[in-house]
């Protein structure tokens, strides 16, 4: 069993790892003939994996999986079964394929034809047996996927580290409940469980060592810049007895991939699994289950306004003006990116004011309570109710300059110490996120230059982390991003946990298409993830 699969997938091996569709329908009439002859003690088994033949039958790269599980459905039904049907779409946000023309729309494993997606598909189903539902979003950008699956399967996977694979997943799950992200941690609970993890881990409060590392994950997430200050070192010290230091930093940097993996989640809507509780429903009507070629909602066409169905799509009718704009200011900055020309002062006086328009970040006094997650998650993070603070207004000096402490001379080096492969993998995807573009906004016709946008996007988180880089013009992030979209990144970055739909809506408003908001989040992914790591791999240089 590999370390991503459930522990009852073991019966579904040949239909996930089959390389001839000759081996997949053997294991499928298995399958069949194990359904058609169950007696009655061995139905509660069988009513228990129907789940997983129904995402089979949506979301299995394969053709052949998929018409064939949905023959099991329909012989399930014949012998009174209880079918399950989905419940969910990939993301609350955005639309699956094929319901908005205008847009490039959630490439679903049976539903996509772009070759390079389709073998991402194919090597991850093979391997764990599903196409997780954040990979099919993050599928709108393959050339990032591609880096973004390399860098995760070195966390996860990788040998450069002592950490047991169960060890791993476990953290992931730590940082999943701490970012209060249900979707995340019903995976990582499945995956910690495959990769050999007890249950009982999940059923009790955290072990010492780990309650330690949960405290410092809470800083992690929410205030990095603190790492530095007697309390965090004291706790960093504590820890080594626990973790050697390599174990540790390979602790740290899973804690910040996953907090960033579940901002992604909340910022495009992300759904649970659709074999997993809430991912699916009995169907009552006993209606014909979905299968073959077909979305999960064939049928009924999602709106965009209101992803239950029943409003007008927010498409991009009447948003010219506003792309006009954002077009035209993007073209006037582009030789204003630098911070030339102003002074040090007034630069300063910019990165400061930029991050008080938008959210109101939660104070001290109310300790980032909020709405979201279940009460469960607290049995895995430590003080739940910590939260975000805005830099600016915390009693210590946090701002961190760039030119004092940054990726490329000093994160860079200290992280190639401990792992000497992952400081690679962790450049690609920044520069990918940092890079990626298509030359267009919306729906503008012209080829533009959109490194304005997505610069002042990148800086702008750097900015709500307390980080300054004194060659960026701040006075770009201000005109470029106007008070929705500078909201929402502010919510997807800080307090992923209250982004709704009305964010994301408003955010989006006439200028992006879906995959640009998807790309959007990316850059909030991994602007963050290199904050975090940055304040991290500083403490451990401290060492």
């Amino acid at each position: 069993m590999t370390a991503t699969q459930s522990p009852t997938d073991y019966i579904f091996l040949d239909v996930f790892r089959g390389d001839t569709e000759v081996k997949r329908e053997g294991a499928m009439s298995r399958i069949r003939t194990a359904i058609s002859c169950s007696t009655v003690a061995e139905r509660p088994g069988i009513q228990d994996i129907l789940p997983v033949i129904l995402r089979l039958s949506v979301q299995s790269p394969f053709k052949d999986v998929r018409e064939g599980c949905h023959s099991i459905l329909q012989i399930a039904r014949t012998l009174g079964f209880n079918l399950p049907k989905p419940a969910t779409t990939v993301s609350k946000f955005i639309p699956p394929s094929g319901y908005d023309s205008r847009d490039a729309e959630v490439p679903v494993p049976g539903d996509t034809d772009t070759e390079e997606v389709h073998g991402y598909y194919v090597d991850l189903y093979k391997l764990s047996g599903r196409v997780d539902n954040v990979i099919q979003v993050l599928a709108l950008h393959p050339r990032y996927l591609r880096c973004f699956l390399e860098a995760h399967a070195f966390l996860v996977t990788g040998k450069q580290s002592p950490l047991l694979f169960k060890e791993r997943e476990f953290i992931g799950l730590i940082a999943a409940s701490r970012m209060k992200c249900d979707p995340l941690q019903e995976l990582q609970k499945q995956r910690f469980l495959a990769a050999g993890g007890s249950r009982e881990w999940l059923d009790e409060e955290l072990r010492d060592g780990y309650r330690c590392l949960s405290q410092l994950d809470r800083v992690l997430a929410y205030r990095p810049w603190l790492l530095g200050n007697k309390e965090t070192s004291e706790l960093l010290r504590t820890l080594r007895k626990t973790f050697h230091n390599q174990k540790l930093v390979h602790a740290g940097v899973l804690l910040c991939h996953f907090h960033c993996l579940a901002g992604l989640y909340h910022g495009c809507g992300v759904n649970v699994e659709i074999d997993f509780p809430g991912g699916w429903k009995f169907d009552r009507n006993h209606s014909p289950p979905v299968g073959g070629d077909s979305p999960p909602h064939s049928g009924r066409r999602l709106s965009v306004s209101d992803p239950l169905g029943g409003g007008m799509l927010n498409g991009h009718d009447g948003g010219g003006d506003e792309q006009l704009q954002l077009v035209q200011m993007m073209r006037d900055s582009v030789s204003t990116q630098s911070s030339k020309g102003i002074s040090r002062e007034e630069n300063r006086r910019a990165f400061s004011a930029l991050g008080r328009g938008g959210v109101s970040p939660t104070s001290p006094s109310d300790g980032g309570r909020a709405a979201g997650g279940r009460q469960g998650a607290s049995r895995y993070a430590v003080s739940p109710e910590y939260g975000y603070v805005d830099p600016e207004v915390c009693d210590e000096n946090t701002t961190t300059a760039n030119a004092e402490w940054h990726w490329e001379s000093h994160g860079y080096g200290i992280l190639e110490k401990y792992m000497d492969e992952l400081p690679l993998l962790m450049e690609a995807r920044f520069e990918r996120a940092q890079r990626l573009t298509y030359f267009n906004i919306g729906e503008w016709a012209e080829r533009e230059d959109t490194i304005p946008f997505r610069n002042a996007v990148w800086y702008f988180v750097h900015r709500l982390f307390g980080i300054l880089h004194d060659n960026f013009n701040y006075k770009n992030s201000e005109l470029l991003l106007n008070p929705k979209i500078k909201r929402y990144i502010t919510l997807v970055a800080c307090q992923p946990h209250k982004v709704c739909y009305k964010d994301y809506s408003q955010g989006r408003g006439n200028l992006f298409r879906h995959s640009e908001m998807v790309h959007i989040n990316i850059m909030i992914m991994e602007a963050k993830l290199q904050a975090q790591l940055l304040y991290f791999l500083k403490a451990i240089s401290l060492w």
